[in-house]
């Protein structure tokens, strides 16, 4: 069992702007997932895809950020600091199909999938960093996400 890699020292209420990410977001954003969400996403901690013998999945890491210019991508800014991220994509029907292969050499990360559908906005990836968490940021980047992409 991994130790959770998220601190969890409570905040009060604050002030913070959600912003589109660009790709000069990249290694901010990198480095936030690194933190915040790749040891402690549930599949990826069920499947040990990060783990004190592999402390990184360059797949994971690549998969993640592939889209990160589609403009669906938000970030959340509290004094400066990244403190939340909302990683967004388009599914439709036929997606697999259209999409350029993504070839995954890490076996336990290759049992992660996306389902087929007509045409959706999917969330991908949901983090927050664990100071912030429970003020509503995450619901907040859900609905901004289906408010301004849908």
């Amino acid at each position: 069992m991994s130790c959770p890699s998220t601190p969890s020292t409570p905040t009060s209420p604050i002030d913070y702007e959600i912003q589109i990410i660009t790709i000069e977001d990249k290694e901010e954003v990198q480095n936030f997932l690194q933190t915040f969400f790749y040891r402690d996403e549930p599949l990826n901690s069920y499947l040990q895809v990060i783990s004190e013998e592999t402390p990184r999945c360059i797949d994971l890491e690549i998969f993640s950020l592939k889209n990160l210019e589609n403009g669906l991508n938000l970030k959340v800014i509290h004094n400066g600091k990244l403190i939340g991220v909302c990683l967004n994509g388009i599914l439709e029907r036929g997606w697999v199909e259209k999409e350029e292969p993504f070839k995954c050499e890490d076996k336990k990360f290759n049992y992660i999938r996306f389902p087929g559908c007509d045409k959706a906005i999917t969330v991908k990836i949901l983090s927050v960093d664990g100071a912030y968490r429970g003020k509503g940021i995450a619901k907040e980047l859900v609905a901004k996400t289906r408010y301004n992409f849908s």
